[in-house]
């Protein structure tokens, strides 16, 4: 089951996965009974919740020992233009972090009592983008939604002249 709080999204969700229910929800009001869920997943999306109610919500509803997992796209800082692409990214985000309600989410969840055992995992992984497809890249990461329309193109732009012409 999914649980998505945007029509636009949830419709997506139905064309791309027709074999999952799709409901409308929230991380801080998920519309499952207590002890119903194995794992809750979130993924590149922990930020946008506010930690001191998605916290105990996720919790009333996974099963004794069951699973959060949260889920980072991270970029590589050892190559050049990801390293780039990570520094527009950084102040992107900076810009936008009143817009996050759970700007301090890891750290409320570090510092909860309800989630115990802890632990990371890296997994590498190569994203290619066909040529000229970093303005939509950039144009889905959350903060660059949060942000002006003019700064929001602005952001396009600087990470197209960051690609400038490399192909994909």
């Amino acid at each position: 089951m999914a649980v998505e709080p945007s029509d636009a999204m949830r419709a997506q969700l139905v064309r791309t996965v027709p074999q999952v229910a799709v409901v409308e929800g929230t991380a801080e009001q998920i519309p499952l009974p207590a002890d119903s869920a194995a794992a809750v997943v979130a993924a590149n999306a922990f930020h946008w919740f506010e930690p001191t109610r998605t916290l105990p919500e996720v919790h009333r509803v996974l099963r004794p020992g069951g699973a959060l997992v949260l889920i980072w796209s991270l970029r590589d800082p050892s190559d050049p233009l990801q390293a780039a692409l990570e520094g527009l990214a950084r102040r992107l985000g900076r810009q936008a972090a009143a817009a996050y309600p759970g700007r301090h989410a890891v750290e409320a969840l570090e510092a909860s009592e309800l989630f115990t055992n802890q632990a990371g995992r890296s997994f590498p992984y190569r994203h290619r983008l066909a040529e000229g497809r970093i303005r939509d890249l950039v144009a889905s990461w959350s903060y660059v939604s949060a942000l002006r329309p003019r700064v929001r193109e602005q952001a396009m732009q600087e990470a197209e002249d960051l690609v400038g012409g490399r192909g994909r």
